[in-house]
């Protein structure tokens, strides 16, 4: 099979499942990440026959996206903050939109020896971005998977930051004693509740761990009230958490900081929707 023949059946059979776009750029990513194939170097070698090594890589990949498995698993990586991730099947694949929320913290200009917080740091990546943009600051990250601190510190090695990953239940209020104080707070928490799990796509919802997803449906605020009830022995004065939400609760998670005396305001995402919470607490 020639590179022509491999790229055009990939590509159509991943249009049967994406849109063009989106098809597009996934196939790319595949080829260029699996077999050192840019769109360039298959424009320049057409014809000729794709080495059987590659052929096979690549024709296992096509099943897997056919199996609506994330590109970025299959590939083994994805970019956030211009770094690059190692991703599995462990942790979540990083967003554009909690780039955003990084940002948000980034442009306080956090001075020297501020200690950051990152709750639920799955492959390390807001951790990691913070101190890297920030290399002064103190930063700790927690999450209660073994198999996603792995991730993350192996992710933490490779770009070159010094981050304390530690193995931590959020939720279980006797283990908070093991943590200091902080300057910040920052988390995207598991905010979906569970019976909204039919209505994502299946790259998401038979793929990405369904712990760092999914919240139960009596109470799918857990975790803001649980960082709230932490924040208030572990937070410092002037101190401000920073946390992706769930747009169908964004007020009600607003009300609760309010009422416990934070200073809050709600940031939509590029997509207009209500995805960010900063709280203040100046007392």
């Amino acid at each position: 099979m020639t590179w022509n023949e491999l790229y055009r059946n990939f590509l159509i059979q991943t249009q049967a499942i994406y849109e063009q776009g989106e098809a597009d750029r996934i196939v790319s990513m595949i080829f260029e990440s699996l077999a050192d194939a840019s769109r360039a170097f298959i424009i320049r070698n057409t014809m000729e026959v794709v080495p059987k090594k590659k052929e096979v890589i690549l024709l296992s990949a096509l099943e897997k996206i056919k199996l609506n498995e994330p590109v970025q698993y299959i590939i083994g990586e994805a970019w956030f903050f211009d770094m690059k991730f190692k991703v599995g099947p462990g942790v979540l694949i990083p967003r554009p939109e909690t780039e955003e929320l990084v940002q948000s913290l980034l442009d306080l200009q956090l001075i020297k020896n501020s200690k950051v917080l990152d709750i639920g740091t799955g492959s390390g990546c807001i951790a990691i971005a913070i101190k890297k943009n920030a290399p002064a600051i103190n930063v700790t990250a927690i999450d209660i998977s073994s198999q996603a601190l792995l991730i993350a510190k192996e992710n933490g090695k490779k770009n070159e930051t010094d981050i304390s990953f530690l193995q931590l239940d959020m939720l279980n209020e006797s283990l908070w004693e093991s943590l200091g104080k902080y300057d910040y707070i920052i988390s995207n928490p598991p905010y979906i509740p569970e019976h909204e799990r039919t209505l994502l796509d299946k790259n998401v919802s038979e793929y990405e761990p369904s712990l760092a997803l999914f919240t139960p449906d009596d109470n799918p605020i857990i975790f803001y009230e649980k960082i709230l009830k932490f924040s208030l022995t572990h937070l410092n004065k002037n101190g401000g958490i920073f946390m992706e939400i769930h747009d169908p609760f964004a007020e009600k998670i607003m009300n609760i900081y309010y009422q416990a005396g934070f200073e809050t305001k709600i940031r939509t995402d590029l997509f207009g929707k209500k995805r960010m919470l900063i709280a203040n607490l100046y007392q």
